[in-house]
């Protein structure tokens, strides 16, 4: 893994932390390299719980 991709996995992982745990404590947050230059980010919430797609995206990508 570059050091870049690191740095920057790294980076969201302490953002979600940071940002996103607060609001919905209970939730489980991964973040990893994915193929190429591509990064993976599982969040697991009981808070997306018969939530739609969009909702749940509505929930994570303004703190992104």
């Amino acid at each position: 893994m570059k050091k870049s991709n690191k740095s920057a996995i790294e980076k969201i992982q302490n953002h979600l932390q940071e940002h996103f745990l607060p609001l919905h404590p209970n939730s489980k947050i991964k973040v990893k390299k994915g193929y190429g230059k591509n990064i993976h980010i599982l969040i697991i919430s009981k808070d997306f719980a018969g939530a739609p797609v969009k909702q749940r995206d509505e929930m994570v990508w303004p703190i992104l």
